[in-house]
């Protein structure tokens, strides 16, 4: 949907925060007599998020070995050729031919 120009408001564009500073920004707002709302104006942040960086960071997920651990481990180490069409014709004929002895004995 396209938005005409001077109709609504504009948003403003998306911060891509990098771990540490969502730690410090969780770590800010766990501190004590700091409110998360007080945390979220001084940072810029919308409190909901910080909630959900305070659930990653309980969990570990907000550290940065663990996300580099996490991401690597995403990806196959060895990498499977993919069966050729020569082995599918053979395999499906083989499955074919035993279908067929099996009719013939019925």
């Amino acid at each position: 949907m396209e938005r005409i120009e001077g109709l609504g408001p504009k948003r403003a564009p998306r911060v891509h925060r990098s771990v540490a500073e969502k730690r410090q920004i969780v770590e800010l707002s766990l501190q004590p007599g700091m409110s998360v709302a007080r945390a979220t104006q001084t940072a810029g942040v919308n409190a909901n998020q910080v909630f959900k960086w305070r659930q990653d960071y309980r969990s570990g997920l907000l550290l940065e070995s663990m996300l580099k651990w996490r991401c690597h481990h995403l990806l196959p180490r060895r990498l499977q050729p993919a069966p050729s069409i020569l082995t599918y014709q053979r395999e499906h004929r083989l499955a074919l031919s035993v279908a067929q002895t099996l009719l013939c004995f019925a």
